[in-house]
């Protein structure tokens, strides 16, 4: 009865994690920079980007340098 109910409990959790974890995703250019703020372009819609949320932005690296063996 423990392992059962330990294991709908760890269920459960994995579940609510798992659908907070989703987030809108999207490829995006820019097209203005003034300042601090940025203009993009994405490729697909802005659905999952509401006015006023926090957004993490990775900018792709150029001219990085390729190590070998």
């Amino acid at each position: 009865m423990k392992r059962l109910t330990g294991l709908l409990v760890v269920l459960l959790l994995l579940a609510g994690a798992g659908s907070a974890a989703f987030a809108a995703s999207a490829r995006c250019v820019v097209v203005e920079a003034e300042g601090n703020k940025l203009v993009l372009e994405c490729e697909r819609g802005t659905d999952g980007f509401e006015p006023g949320r926090e957004v993490k932005i990775k900018a792709e690296r150029t001219g990085a340098a390729i190590e070998g063996c």
